[in-house]
């Protein structure tokens, strides 16, 4: 009896690490389409100079107590996080939230100039959501073999 129980304890460990690998991959993965989807949106803009911003977006993870992650540090940083782990999608390019939120300045002669926002992000959600829900269906898939 004790053998068996120690057997189904071992099964039972190794599904979970199976699984918890499985939702790192998600999550990582889905940071990593998330950058590529953000570039596509600032593409759809045409608003590109330089392509410094399309550019700037990238992802890393951090894993609770870790001393140093990945984690992008910048003006925006964006995670999706799942017991521990956290994935960024980030850009450290200071006019990131002007352009993407719209900003008002002061002109020489004393008026306002309005600059309308371009919500690239809020606009690229939708693609980033299908694009977990397909990662996560291989990996659930990967796991359970079906």
């Amino acid at each position: 009896m004790a053998d068996s129980l120690n057997d189904l304890e071992r099964k039972m460990a190794e599904i979970a690490q199976r699984a918890n690998e499985r939702i790192t991959a998600t999550l990582v993965g889905t940071a990593l389409a998330a950058e590529g989807i953000i570039a596509d949106h600032i593409d759809d803009l045409d608003v590109v100079d330089t392509g410094r911003l399309k550019a700037s977006f990238a992802s890393g993870y951090t894993v609770e107590g870790s001393q140093e992650g990945d984690k992008i540090g910048g003006s925006e940083a964006y995670a999706l996080s799942s017991d521990g782990l956290s994935a960024y999608v980030g850009t450290n390019v200071e006019y990131a939230v002007p352009v993407h939120d719209g900003y008002s300045r002061e002109k020489k002669d004393g008026s306002r100039m309005v600059v309308q926002g371009r919500p690239f992000l809020q606009q690229a959600m939708p693609d980033i959501k299908r694009a977990y829900l397909d990662i996560a269906k291989a990996q659930l898939k990967g796991l359970t073999g079906g």
